[in-house]
C-alpha cells in the first residue's frame, strides 16, 4: 500500500508541476527563434496567398499571431512598453486586412518585410535585457500598494479593448481585456490581498473581467458594456478604498489570518470527515491511514505549488488559475463518482444489514484508490490559494503583523481540529441510511460547486473564452456564472445525478423482492 501511495503521490506531483510549467515554457524560449517561428509562417501565408488560396493565407497569419507574437507580447510590455506590444498588435492586423481586402501580393510582403525587421530588434533588445526607454508611452504595472495609480492603469487598458472593439477587433478586445486581468489586478497583488480579507469580494472583482469579455465576444451593443464598465469602476474604488484603510495593527493581522485559515479548511474539513466517518462506520479503522497519506501529500504539494507559481514562475500568472482550474474540474468528478457510491449503498438493505452486523467489511483497491485521490484534491485544491493568501497578507506585515499572523493561523488550525472531532464523532450517531444519503448529497453539492468554479479558473487563466449567457444569475456559493462554458459541466453533473436516480428507482423493486 505505501508502495502504491508513494508512486500515486509522485504521478500527481509531475501532473501538477508539468501544468504550472506548460506556460511559462514558452515565454523562457530564445526571442529571436520565436520571431524565426513567426517569418517562417508569414512566408507559407504567402505562398497560399500567391496561389489564391486566401483562407489558408489568413490561417497562417493568424498563426503567426497567435503561436508566435504572443509568447512575445508579455515580455515586450514587462522589458519595453505596453505601447510597443501594442503597435506590433496592430501591424499583424493591418497584414490579415490587406489579404481579406485582396490587395496585392508584393504591398503585402513590403508590409511583412518591415514588421519582421521590427520584430527581429525588438527580439534583440530584449535578449539584451534592455529596460523601457525614457521616451516609451506606457509605464510598466504601478508599484504595489498604489491601489488608485493600479485602477487608474488598469481603467486605461479596459477603454483600449472597447476601442478596439468599437472598431471592428472584437478578438483583439478580449484578449485585452484578460490581459488587464494579470498584469494590473493579479500582477499588482490586488488579487491577492482582497482574497485575504473578502474572498466573495474578490470573485466579484474576478467577474467583472469576464463579464466584459463576455459581452464583447457575444456582440453586445457598446452602450451596455459600458454601463458594466461603470458598475466594474465602482467596485474596484471599493477596492482601493479597503486596502488603503485597512488598518495595520496586529489585531487586523490576527482576525484576518484567523478567517483565512478558517474559510479555506472549512470545505476541505467538510470532505475529509465524510470520507473518515464512512470507513468508521463500516469498520475499516486499518484504511484510514489512506486518507491521512492523502492529506498530507494535498498539503506538501499544495505548499510547493503555491511557492514555485508564486516565485519561480511570476511571468505566468495565467498558470496559477489553470491550475487551479483544472484540479477543481478533477475534483468534482471523483466526488461526484464517490456521492454515487455512497448513495446507492444506502439504498441496498442488504449492505445496511451488512453493516449492522459489524461484519468485517473490506475494500477494493479502486475505491480506495478514489477516497485516497478525494482527500487528497479536498487538502490541495484549497492548500495551495491559502499559502498565496498568507503570502499577500505577510508583504505588508512587520514583525509584529507576522507574530500576530502566526497567532490567528495556529488558533485556526485549533478550532479547525474541534470541528472535525465534533463533526467526525456526531456522525457516528447518525443512523446508517441517512448518513449515507446526506454524506453522499453534501459530496454531490462539493461537486456542482467545483465544477462551475473550475471552469470559471479556465475562462479566466484564458484557456476558455467566456460565451454569455445573460439570462443566467450569478451565485458563487452554488458555482452558478452566468458563460456557457461553466453551465455545461454543472448541467451533466445534473443529468448524470437524475440517471441514477431513475437507476436506482429501478433496483429498488428488484432489491425488495430479494430480500
Amino acid at each position: 500500500m505505501k508502495k502504491k501511495i508513494l508512486v500515486s503521490l509522485i504521478a500527481v506531483a509531475i501532473v501538477g508541476l508539468a501544468m504550472v510549467l506548460s506556460v511559462p515554457a514558452q515565454a523562457d524560449e530564445n526571442y529571436l527563434g520565436i520571431v524565426n517561428r513567426i517569418g517562417g509562417l508569414f512566408h507559407e501565408a504567402l505562398e497560399f496567398y500567391g496561389e489564391g488560396n486566401v483562407s489558408e493565407a489568413r490561417e497562417k497569419v493568424q498563426a503567426a499571431y497567435f503561436e508566435g507574437f504572443e509568447d512575445l507580447e508579455r515580455p515586450i510590455e514587462l522589458n519595453i512598453s505596453e505601447a510597443k506590444s501594442h503597435e506590433l498588435e496592430e501591424r499583424f492586423a493591418d497584414i490579415r486586412r490587406m489579404i481579406r481586402e485582396g490587395e496585392p501580393p508584393g504591398a503585402i510582403q513590403v508590409r511583412v518585410d518591415a514588421l519582421m525587421a521590427d520584430l527581429t530588434d525588438t527580439a534583440a533588445r530584449l535578449e539584451g535585457g534592455s529596460i523601457p526607454a525614457e521616451g516609451d508611452a506606457e509605464a510598466k504595472t504601478p508599484k504595489h500598494g498604489d491601489w488608485s495609480a493600479v485602477n487608474a492603469v488598469l481603467f486605461e487598458e479596459i477603454e483600449e479593448a472597447l476601442s478596439l472593439y468599437e472598431g471592428g477587433r472584437g478578438q483583439s478586445a478580449v484578449l485585452k481585456v484578460q490581459d488587464s486581468y494579470f498584469d494590473q489586478f493579479e500582477e499588482s497583488g490586488m488579487e491577492a490581498e482582497i482574497g485575504a480579507i473578502d474572498p466573495a469580494f474578490k470573485a466579484r472583482l474576478e467577474s467583472h473581467f469576464s463579464m466584459i469579455a463576455g459581452q464583447i465576444k457575444n456582440g453586445t451593443d457598446p452602450a451596455r458594456i459600458r454601463s458594466a464598465l461603470t458598475e466594474m469602476k465602482e467596485d474596484f474604488q471599493k477596492a482601493a478604498v479597503m486596502l488603503e484603510k485597512r488598518a495595520d495593527a496586529p489585531m487586523t493581522f490576527f482576525f484576518y489570518s484567523l478567517v483565512i485559515i478558517l474559510r479555506e479548511g472549512f470545505e476541505a474539513i467538510l470532505i475529509i470527515t465524510a470520507i473518515i466517518a464512512y470507513l468508521l462506520k463500516t469498520g475499516n479503522h486499518d484504511k484510514l491511514r489512506v486518507i491521512y497519506n492523502g492529506c498530507a501529500a494535498g498539503l506538501a504539494l499544495s505548499v510547493v505549488t503555491a511557492i514555485l507559481v508564486k516565485q519561480v514562475f511570476k511571468a505566468s500568472a495565467a498558470s496559477q488559475e489553470i491550475l487551479e482550474g483544472t484540479t477543481m474540474l478533477l475534483a468534482a468528478v471523483v466526488l461526484f463518482s464517490v456521492s454515487y457510491w455512497l448513495i446507492s449503498k444506502a439504498e441496498s438493505k442488504r449492505w445496511v444489514a451488512y453493516i449492522q452486523g459489524k461484519v468485517n467489511s473490506s475494500l477494493s483497491s479502486g475505491s480506495l484508490k478514489a477516497l485516497w485521490l478525494a482527500a487528497f484534491l479536498a487538502v490541495y485544491r484549497e492548500g495551495a490559494e491559502t499559502v498565496l493568501f498568507y503570502q499577500a497578507l505577510a508583504a505588508d506585515a512587520g514583525a509584529l503583523g507576522v507574530g500576530a499572523i502566526l497567532g490567528g493561523f495556529g488558533i485556526g488550525c485549533a478550532l479547525l481540529a474541534a470541528l472535525y472531532a465534533v463533526m467526525r464523532f456526531g456522525s457516528l450517531k447518525m443512523p446508517i441510511k441517512p448518513f449515507f444519503i446526506t454524506t453522499g448529497a453534501l459530496l454531490y453539492y462539493m461537486a456542482l460547486v467545483f465544477a462551475g468554479k473550475g471552469a470559471m479558473e479556465l475562462i479566466e487563466g484564458k484557456l476558455l473564452e467566456p460565451s454569455l449567457v445573460s439570462w443566467v444569475p450569478t451565485i458563487p456559493f452554488i458555482g452558478i456564472y452566468p458563460y456557457l462554458q461553466t453551465l455545461i459541466p454543472q448541467a451533466v453533473l445534473i443529468l448524470a445525478a437524475l440517471a441514477g436516480i431513475a437507476i436506482f428507482a429501478k433496483r429498488r423493486p428488484l432489491t425488495q423482492q430479494a430480500c
